[in-house]
């Protein structure tokens, strides 16, 4: 049994990587390839290529990389059909992987997407395009549901890794100031683009509250390494708590 999974960024290779382990437990023969980064890789990716093919953001990025991702479009296309998978399974990196899905559906292969578009949010007609590109939705939250069901899309709630990961109530003063302050969470993404253009601009919102002597502590998720290099370099490190 074969499985052809896509992630198009940093925080859908985490993902992949969890289902990845969570499918080798149940499918012990399996065999999975596609693309994804360093997480999915461990876990038992073989990739075709790395995620730094679709490392876009905003709206001229991937304007002036369309060449480039109509190339890395069609030699999936090619490849997954020529593996003939179980199924093919797009992690998040929606505009690309549906695209992708309503191909290969078309093409005979079972499709699936993980990660629910903010079709609750704003442009609720996209999800008639995915009950034509998708046979599986899996969701990550439980309110999304039954969008999907009422519209005919099966679907599955699976919950997002990330949350088992959280300490319960009592363990999570450890890390909280002792005294009445309010902390930040600043969460500038995981694409190295968007943390590339949006971390300055956190960091001065930071300073102008701190130059109003609002009492806060900051904490910045760092979800990839240029985060890390960035939000030490912009932020007074007096402010900053450890995430």
């Amino acid at each position: 049994m074969r499985f052809v999974l896509v992630a198009g960024e940093a925080s859908g290779d985490r993902l992949g990587a969890a289902l990845i382990s969570a499918l080798k437990a149940r499918f012990p023969e399996a065999e999975f390839v596609g693309v994804g980064g360093a997480e999915m890789e461990a876990a038992g990716l073989d990739a075709w290529f790395g995620l730094d093919a679709f490392s876009v953001n905003g709206f001229v990025e991937p304007l002036l990389k369309l060449p480039s991702l109509l190339s890395r479009f069609f030699e999936l296309k090619r490849r997954t059909i020529s593996v003939r998978p179980a199924c093919f399974i797009g992690i998040d990196f929606n505009v690309f992987n549906l695209l992708l899905a309503g191909t290969l559906k078309r093409q005979g292969i079972k499709t699936v997407h993980y990660v629910s578009p903010s079709v609750w949010a704003w442009r609720q007609g996209r999800i008639h395009r995915i009950k034509r590109n998708v046979d599986l939705m899996l969701c990550l939250y439980p309110f999304e549901i039954d969008i999907y069901r009422d519209h005919g899309i099966p679907c599955e709630f699976v919950g997002h890794p990330q949350a088992r990961r959280l300490h319960g109530p009592s363990e999570r003063v450890d890390w909280l100031p002792t005294k009445p302050t309010l902390t930040l969470a600043c969460l500038p993404g995981s694409r190295r683009s968007e943390i590339a253009s949006m971390m300055p601009l956190f960091a001065e919102t930071v300073s102008n509250l701190e130059y109003k002597a609002m009492r806060f502590m900051f904490s910045s998720l760092h979800l990839v390494n240029l985060s890390v290099r960035i939000s030490s370099a912009c932020f007074p490190q007096h402010l900053v708590l450890a995430g």
